[in-house]
């Protein structure tokens, strides 16, 4: 079944993306915290790019946070010139979701539709490492019409950098 979800995600290539200002929706997120100076943050980008579109028609969304704290245009700016392809948060929008910065860059969230942080990823992750985490969470169960959580307590992954 893993199998067959990671196919059909990697197979989906267009698809309307979330809005970074619709963060009380009923979708799971997963919140990639960046640096233009972080360069295994610069390696996995186009990996969230990727996912970005291929998640959205399975109710997870990808949003991104500058973890420099910007203000809002020269963020945007920087997510333009780093190739970023999905919404990046807004400091205001952040603190509505009661994420912390994190200490190690790059780090990635994965928060259920109630925005609780289900798990908390370390490391440069691919496509792989976020499927499984989501797959593990029960995220896009078939038959289930709208994802589970499987397990609700918040898991660490180290991952090398």
């Amino acid at each position: 079944m893993l199998r067959s979800l990671v196919l059909t995600l990697l197979l989906v290539t267009t698809t309307t993306v979330l809005q970074a200002g619709e963060l009380n929706d009923k979708n799971w997120k997963i919140v990639n915290y960046w640096s233009k100076t972080c360069a295994p943050c610069r390696i996995e980008i186009p990996e969230f790019n990727q996912l970005s579109h291929a998640l959205a028609s399975f109710d997870v969304a990808v949003l991104g946070v500058n973890f420099d704290e910007d203000e809002r245009e020269k963020t945007l700016q920087i997510a333009e010139y780093m190739g970023i392809e999905f919404p990046t948060l807004t400091i205001e929008e952040v603190e509505t979701l009661n994420l912390t910065p994190p200490a190690v860059l790059p780090t990635t969230y994965i928060l259920a539709p109630d925005n609780t942080v289900k798990a908390k990823l370390i490391g440069a992750q691919d496509q792989q490492s976020i499927l499984s985490k989501l797959a593990e969470l029960g995220v896009g169960k078939q038959g289930s019409g709208k994802p589970t959580v499987a397990k609700s307590s918040v898991i660490e992954l180290g991952a090398g950098i």
